[in-house]
């Protein structure tokens, strides 16, 4: 504690003041000048600091109300620290008073000062200093809410406006001010619309483009490039307006216009933006080896202009760009790797290069992590949300989504993916059902397959139950049942594997064979984007037989839609001698081809060898143990919707029944009988919260 002050010695009248430092004849003040002194000083300052008198048609005016500056004082931190706490405890008229005189020169104060006059419902105020804040805070989510919202406002009070106008010049004055509004708040449909509205009976060249480049960000292609097209009709410079209806007409795959107007300026050699054209146009017609070339060329073009030091990183970023699109995908990554290493800060142009060329290979975990080092472009947050879902992470991707939904809520791109997946059903639930016809017996069986998943960001848990029934003859007198229940939990692990575990349990009422259970693990290892392989092991156990199996498979894409897949099964069965004497070791090989869109998917499969006790842990199922599957062959269908998926397989497999000494039958003799299964499954998945 501060030691107390002792007071000053009080002296007589007329006594010097020993502290009085004048000198000797200094004229002396009336007592109180200083406090006097002090208070006209803060009045000058108050007056100073207050905002200037403008005029009405300045964006900067002031409410008309009073406002109440802070007492701790009026710099300009202390001013934005007093706005932020009244902003922050909704006095709005009392923040607008700190955020005013600093507006002007300050973008955080003009956006205080914006956001104030928003929550006040002064939209007419609000919108400049809004705007005049984005350029500083492009990404801030209070900005662009309250910029969203203060934008709609106006294009209602033009609406009001509208009626009230009658002057075809002035209707359209408003329409175009409804178009710009319409176009800051992301909706480029009635952006479109009302620019349309706004164009006179002869339209100028700069005003179709603009007609044009508002229908395009609509993806109304094929309007857009009527626009530019007509555009080109009437301006001076007929090639640009020309090359970007081309890309028009491709975006609305109207390829054999596009090409009749492109042919000619090839011809011409215009430049590398005929040459970006025709590798596209080379790639819609399907002339991939076409496309490849001109991306080639166009990369060497870039690379030649660089070495000549015109704009030497702007055209490596360009060669770069044309060889990961195509030209020569390894060369690209190689220089974007190289040019990012070049600046300390991420670069989002290097960055969007390097995560859509490797959504194109495939690898998409990586894609997300290039994507995520940038947080305020929305663009690579969308495809970071699409390589998340597209990784198998439907969950991350959803939750991913709902949060873009909380950040940019005006944003199509974002609202487009939320729909589509952050929608996303985490449950889901499937049955299947199959008929196994027997060629030479009369013994067909029906399963029926019924099926729970829940996706989870971390694990994939999936739970089954198969009864299997016969029909042996008409009286029903050699039917048996068999449930099996079944439970598996798939989880990635990283970026490169996955690994799951499983286990089956086999209840029936069949007098050949008994009770049992399965239990084993699968290894997935993504070891580059067209590769992947997988290792597992199996173990069963019988009264009256015990199985051991391993497998292994590897997945090879051949491009982005068709992959092909190879795998070796390796059995071991060993039978009790009390009760069945038989040790065995089957094994095959597997095989398939498969074609897989974004909806669909077709796969031919097919297998040679034998199997026994054959443990398919992908479909939760346990082929009967008596019988031994030889070769055989299936045709699977899969329709993809956004919360049912169709499933139809057709299949036939050639099959031996070996049966031996049984522990339920000890006195049967062995026998042996050969035949052919052919099996129809159809079935649906619908997905759920």
């Amino acid at each position: 504690m501060a030691a107390p002050i002792a007071p000053r010695p009080r002296q007589a009248a007329g006594q010097a003041d020993p502290a009085d430092t004048r000198p000797a004849g200094y004229p002396c003040r009336p007592p109180g000048w200083r406090l006097a002194a002090i208070v006209v000083a803060m009045v000058v300052i108050a007056m100073v600091s207050l905002p200037r008198p403008v005029s009405a048609g300045d964006d900067t005016a002031p409410d008309k109300g009073t406002f109440e500056l802070p007492s701790a004082g009026t710099d300009a931190t202390t001013l934005q620290f007093t706005g932020n706490t009244l902003l922050n405890q909704g006095k709005y008229q009392k923040a607008l008073g700190c955020f005013l005189p600093g507006s002007t020169f300050d973008p955080a104060s003009a956006l205080g000062a914006g956001l104030c006059y928003w929550k006040l419902g002064k939209p007419t105020e609000a919108a400049p200093l809004l705007r005049r804040a984005k350029a500083s805070f492009p990404a801030d989510e209070s900005l662009q809410r309250a910029l969203y919202a203060v934008d709609r406002d106006l294009i209602w009070e033009l609406s009001e406006e509208l009626l009230k106008v009658e002057d075809p010049a002035a209707r359209r004055a408003i329409y175009r001010k409804q178009a710009a509004l319409h176009e800051e708040t992301f909706h480029y449909i009635e952006a479109a619309k009302t620019f349309a509205l706004s164009l006179s009976a002869r339209p100028t060249a700069s005003e179709l483009i603009r007609a044009g480049y508002l229908h395009k960000m609509a993806r109304s292609y094929g309007t857009a490039a009527d626009a530019y097209l007509a555009a080109a009709r009437i301006s001076p410079d007929q090639v640009m307006p020309t090359l970007w209806g081309i890309d028009c007409l491709l975006l609305g795959h109207r390829n054999d216009e596009a090409e009749k107007l492109l042919n000619p300026l090839a011809e011409r050699r215009l430049g590398p933006e005929v040459e970006w054209l025709l590798a596209r146009l080379y790639r819609a017609k399907g002339l991939e080896a076409k496309a490849q070339l001109t991306l080639q060329t166009l990369g060497q073009y870039y690379e030649r202009e660089a070495r000549r030091g015109r704009d030497a990183r702007a055209n490596r970023i360009q060669a770069a760009k044309a060889y990961v699109e195509g030209g020569n995908p390894a060369r690209g990554m190689e220089m974007l790797n190289r040019l990012a290493g070049q600046t300390p800060y991420p670069d989002p142009e290097i960055d969007l290069l390097r995560g859509d060329h490797l959504m194109r290979e495939r690898h998409y975990l990586s894609a997300v992590g290039i994507y995520r080092r940038h947080p305020d472009s929305v663009p690579m947050q969308v495809n970071a949300g699409w390589a998340m879902a597209r990784a198998g992470q439907p969950a991350a991707a959803q939750r991913h989504f709902a949060d873009l939904m909380k950040r940019f809520p005006q944003r199509p791109e974002v609202l487009e993916g939320w729909q589509a997946l952050g929608t996303f059903r985490t449950w889901g639930a499937t049955y299947h059902f199959t008929r196994h016809d027997f060629s030479d017996d009369q013994d067909p069986r029906d399963l029926h397959d019924l099926r729970l998943t829940h996706d989870g960001e971390k694990a994939t848990t999936t739970v089954g139950w198969t009864r299997t029934e016969t029909h042996v003859d008409r009286d029903g007198d050699y039917d048996f049942t068999e449930n099996l229940l079944a439970a598996r939990i798939y989880r990635r692990l990283n970026q490169y594997s996955a690994a799951q575990i499983h286990g089956m349990n086999m209840q029936n009422d069949d007098w050949l064979t008994d009770n049992g259970w399965t239990f084993g693990g699968k290894y997935f290892r993504f070891a580059r984007p067209n590769f992947s392989w997988t290792a597992e092991l199996d173990t069963s156990s019988y009264p009256d037989l015990h199985a051991l199996q391993t497998s292994f498979g590897a997945t090879f894409r051949l491009d982005r839609n068709w992959s092909t897949t190879a795998g070796l099964d390796v059995g071991f069965l060993q039978g009790n001698e009390a009760s069945r004497a038989e040790t065995r070791t089957p094994s095959g090989l597997r095989g398939s081809i498969s074609h897989e869109d974004h909806n669909a998917r077709v796969t031919l499969a097919g297998f040679t060898g034998t199997r026994v006790r054959y443990v398919d842990s992908t479909n939760l199922y346990i082929f009967p143990n008596i019988d031994t599957y030889r070769q055989g062959g299936s045709l699977e269908i899969a329709q993809k919707a956004e919360n049912l998926d169709l499933f139809l397989n057709v299949g036939t497999v050639r099959a031996t029944a070996q049966y031996l000494r049984q522990s339920k039958a000890p006195l049967w003799k062995p026998y042996e009988s050969d035949y052919r299964i052919t099996t129809l499954t159809g079935g649906a998945t619908f997905k759920f919260f």
